[in-house]
C-alpha cells in the first residue's frame, strides 16, 4: 500500500489519516473506506515493526473523520466505532501507544460554522502527541 511506504519512507513524528465519512464504509467500491483502511493498517503496522527508527520516531496517529457534518450523529458514531474495530485489529501491539489511545475524531474541514472549532481540536491532539 502506497500511503504505508511512504510514512515508512518519509519516518515522520506524526501520521494524520483523513476518512471521508461521505464515501461508501463497505463494499466493493474503489472508494470503500473500510476495505482501504484494512489494507492501510495492516501495511502500517508491518512497516513499524520492521523498521526501528520509524517505529522509534512515529509519536502520534490520528484519524479524522472528515465530513461529519454530512451524516446524522448516530451514523457518525457508528462510523468511528467501526473505523476503532479496524483500528484495534490491525495495530494492536504494534503502535508504540495503546490502540485505545488513538484519536479518531469527527471534523468538517470546508466552510461550516464548526470547522474552525474541529480542525483546531485535530491539530490541538495533534500537538499534545508530539509533546509527550
Amino acid at each position: 500500500m502506497e500511503h504505508a511506504k511512504l510514512a515508512e519512507l518519509r519516518k515522520p513524528h506524526a501520521i494524520v489519516v483523513i476518512l471521508d465519512l461521505s464515501a461508501p464504509f463497505t463494499g466493493q467500491s474503489d472508494r470503500a473506506t473500510a476495505k482501504w483502511l484494512t489494507e492501510f493498517c495492516k501495511h502500517l503496522a508491518e512497516r513499524i515493526q520492521n523498521n526501528t527508527a520509524f517505529r522509534r520516531k512515529l509519536k502520534g496517529l490520528i484519524f479524522v473523520a472528515n465530513k461529519s457534518d454530512t451524516q446524522d450523529d448516530a451514523t457518525v458514531q457508528k462510523r468511528i466505532s467501526d473505523v476503532r474495530r479496524i483500528v484495534t485489529k490491525n495495530l494492536n501491539g504494534v503502535y508504540a501507544t495503546t490502540v485505545d489511545a488513538i484519536p479518531i475524531m469527527p471534523c468538517i474541514l470546508v466552510q461550516h460554522e464548526d470547522a474552525q472549532r474541529l480542525a483546531d481540536a485535530v491539530i490541538i491532539r495533534l500537538a499534545k502527541l508530539l509533546s509527550e
